[in-house]
């Protein structure tokens, strides 16, 4: 085949189907653009971590860790994961909440539907506690 029909045969083919790749005014009308919210890195040494939503926003936790200690000067202090809990019933840790709103708190430790602030058995301290979340519009 000639170099010059070649040539011809692949701008017709082109012309044909130019424009199919989006709108023709360039606008991207049907792609929404959505921001995610901030994160939040909360920290603190005393009592636990608490927070209220309302009904249009839900929480996501990206971590809940705890440093404490055990008393014992030859040990280092160790860092523990947190149970995040809702006062109805929903726990989450490291993810996201199961409903929308509600009132948070962090659990030292979680046993029998029980939320506890500080060990129950008196063997760690609560050194100090970091959670990382961000909040979102329904």
């Amino acid at each position: 085949m000639d170099s010059r029909v070649a040539l011809v045969s692949l701008t017709i083919f082109c012309a044909l189907f130019a424009g199919c790749a989006g709108d023709s005014d360039g606008a991207d009308s049907d792609i929404e653009i959505v921001s995610e919210p901030d994160w939040v890195n909360d920290r603190g040494t005393d009592g636990m971590w608490s927070l209220s939503l309302d009904q249009t926003k839900w929480l996501e936790v990206k971590s809940a860790t705890m440093l404490i200690d055990d008393g014992d000067e030859t040990v280092e202090r160790s860092s523990w994961g947190m149970l995040i809990h809702e006062q109805n019933g929903w726990n989450l840790e490291d993810s996201f909440s199961p409903i929308f709103g509600g009132n948070y708190t962090s659990c030292f430790t979680y046993n029998s539907g029980t939320c506890f602030s500080e060990d129950p058995d008196g063997w760690y301290t609560l050194v100090e506690w970091s959670v990382v979340y961000r909040i979102h519009d329904v």
